[in-house]
């Protein structure tokens, strides 16, 4: 991976009791999406950059088998805690190399992780791995928006002034991306598009 951080037992460990679960509806989204570009069965999905599991096991009940993919030793220690169940399973693997044969899954995807690859090698790692109308699917959680009826406006306000201003300098780009920016950035969109065009036009 391009940025190694949280690898430790102790952030690890923190990262297994308080990193919130993908929730229901987005991993439905996300296999809606697939059932429109791939019309065979669903044997195998991966999740990069796993951390302690949790958007590992959301897509067990969907796929043959999931497998969860983490850099970090002390971050697949504690995703097994969780229990890997019949069609669960985890390695310690880094985003740019990924152990799976060509053509060989339906669909992968990284939670609240893909910030922090050499993006560039990660897209041909998937494009290599994923059978001609799979699906690489990239998400996290954006910044905090309390809701609290007039006091909303004011609060996010206060909130982003803490991050942008009194924080500047103290968070890592990748944190921005995500939080602040949704990944919208050219570098999750366009480099992808293009290298899909071009490598699915020359498989097919």
């Amino acid at each position: 991976m391009a940025n190694r951080f949280f690898e430790g037992a102790v952030h690890a460990a923190s990262y297994a009791k308080f990193r919130p679960q993908p929730p229901a509806s987005l991993i439905d989204r996300v296999l809606t999406f697939l059932k429109e570009k791939y019309q065979g069965p669903f044997t195998a999905a991966i999740d990069v950059g796993c951390g302690s599991g949790q958007s590992t096991h959301i897509l067990s009940p969907h796929f043959t088998s999931v497998t969860g993919l983490d850099i970090s030793q002390a971050q697949i220690t504690e995703a097994t805690k969780l229990g890997t169940g019949t069609n669960v399973f985890f390695k310690v693997s880094g985003a740019e190399k990924l152990p799976f044969s060509e053509c060989s899954l339906q669909l992968v995807t990284a939670g609240q992780a893909c910030h922090w690859f050499d993006l560039p090698k990660f897209y041909e790692e998937v494009d290599r791995i994923l059978v001609p109308g799979g699906v690489l699917a990239l998400y996290g959680y954006a910044f905090p928006q309390p809701i609290y009826g007039d006091l909303t406006e004011k609060l996010y306000d206060i909130i982003n002034y803490m991050y942008k201003k009194e924080l500047n300098g103290y968070i890592y780009r990748g944190s921005e991306e995500v939080y602040l920016e949704r990944y919208q950035a050219e570098r999750y969109k366009l480099i992808y598009d293009e290298h899909l065009e071009y490598r699915y036009t020359a498989r097919n």
